[in-house]
């Protein structure tokens, strides 16, 4: 009996221990799967959850990158160089060296009129800023190296700044690119500059909100930015989610688990394993609201937004006129609408409060497409030719959601000979 006991003490203990043994091992697996490899960005948007994004601030500058401005809402910060990198981790995808000239756009070379040089100046959000590659790799770097290329001697001003719409972009024409007097304006549109436009989507940042009002004659006044506070500058805020009976008895599912991870932060397999399951049941309540502007019914603010970007078109073409320069809008296409799986990845991890059949993809390139065609406005569509690309996937990094540096080859590629042709015009 004493024998059946000890041998029962024993294999108790035994398993206990194998089990220790193997939760350890979990542990140590899933800490060099989330540290190492990068794995749980399969399953969640926001990295910054796990505590290694505040090792890293994901840019090292001797001052701050951005600063505030009332003309154009903010700026970079002018003479600044260092480092910027992907994600914020040791798996960045991509390191690259930026640099900021005097007056505070990416370049290593300070903006002057050039007069014997065939001068294009290129407009855009942070697909044209392009701190996500080198830059000798950015479209306005490739499309100067081209026009060289064909014994054109050009100077090809970059203009991007991260998260601007149209709206910023016309006040930095006025303010900045008139005086260099270009021959070409090349203004880069991406979807999300509608909501860019938008006061009405920046409410918790109001810093960021462009505020305008138009006079009796149809001109645009555009008010000083406000400069009160730096706080989250570029961080975006998710929408307001109304809890339905159907999303909280999904919710109770991991409530439990979630409670039980959070008694214990220092293990990383619960926490992983909660977001895992998060995911997979489709309770993600993350929801960034660019998206807005795929959907199939605008909401007011929206369509404000797009008749304010019809009129601030209209403006640059006749004041680009006006300056004997030419105008032309080009048409970056994003990565949901180029490579579909992942927005249905994106729909089915919050299917609790995303309906697919609510959403056109690719409504605002082509009601802008429409639009531009009927103004007789110059343009380039590149969601063709992004599409039509051997291998899509290779032009956008995977996490980040920016063109690598064959995203910006191949649109500069495309973009070239029609500034050539420009060129070729003005002889």
């Amino acid at each position: 009996m004493k024998f059946r006991l000890k041998e029962s003490i024993f294999a108790l203990i035994s398993f206990v221990l194998v089990v220790v043994i193997c939760l350890i091992c979990v542990e140590l697996a899933v800490r060099y799967l989330i540290y190492h490899k990068g794995i749980y960005l399969k399953y969640i948007d926001r990295p910054h959850w796990f505590a290694l994004a505040h090792e890293d601030p994901g840019y090292q500058f001797p001052e701050e990158f951005y600063q505030l401005d009332d003309r154009y809402g903010w700026r970079h910060t002018p003479n600044n160089d260092g480092e910027f990198r992907g994600w914020r981790y040791p798996h960045a995808e991509f390191r690259t060296n930026v640099s900021i000239n005097t007056e505070g756009f990416r370049d290593t070379e300070d903006y002057i009129v050039a007069p014997h040089k065939f001068r294009v100046a290129v407009l855009g959000d942070s697909f044209i800023q392009a701190v996500q590659v080198e830059q000798d790799e950015s479209i306005p770097e490739q499309v100067e190296a081209g026009l060289e290329s064909a014994d054109i001697d050009a100077m090809v001003y970059n203009f991007g700044v991260s998260s601007i719409g149209t709206i910023h972009q016309y006040r930095i024409f006025q303010e900045e690119v008139v005086r260099l007097k270009p021959d070409v304006v090349v203004l880069s549109f991406f979807p999300n500059d509608l909501v860019d436009n938008s006061p009405n989507y920046k409410k918790e940042r109001p810093q960021l909100a462009p505020r305008y009002e138009f006079d009796r004659s149809g001109q645009i006044r555009i008010f000083p930015f406000d400069r009160t506070s730096q706080e989250e500058l570029l961080i975006s805020h998710p929408i307001h989610i109304k809890q339905s009976d159907r999303l909280d008895a999904a919710t109770a599912r991991v409530n439990t688990l979630r409670r039980f991870s959070q008694s214990m932060p220092y293990l990383k397999s619960l926490e992983f394993l909660k977001l895992y399951m998060i995911d997979r049941l489709g309770l993600r309540t993350d929801y960034d609201y660019p998206f807005d502007v795929y959907r199939k019914d605008y909401p007011p603010e929206l369509q404000e937004s797009v008749r304010l970007m019809h009129h601030l078109l209209l403006k640059l073409k006749a004041e680009t006129q006006a300056i004997g320069a030419d105008f032309v809008v080009l048409m970056l296409p994003a990565r949901e609408q180029v490579l579909p799986q992942y927005w249905q990845e994106h729909v089915a991890q919050r299917r609790y409060i995303l309906n697919a059949d609510d959403f056109d993809l690719q409504k605002p390139t082509r009601e802008l497409k429409a639009f531009l065609e009927g103004q007789g406005i110059h343009h380039l569509d590149l969601m063709p030719v992004f599409t039509s690309a051997p291998d899509p996937e290779s032009l956008y990094y995977k996490f980040d959601h920016h063109f690598n540096a064959r995203g910006h080859a191949l649109a500069a590629e495309h973009l070239l000979p029609i500034l050539t042709r420009i060129y070729g015009h003005r002889q």
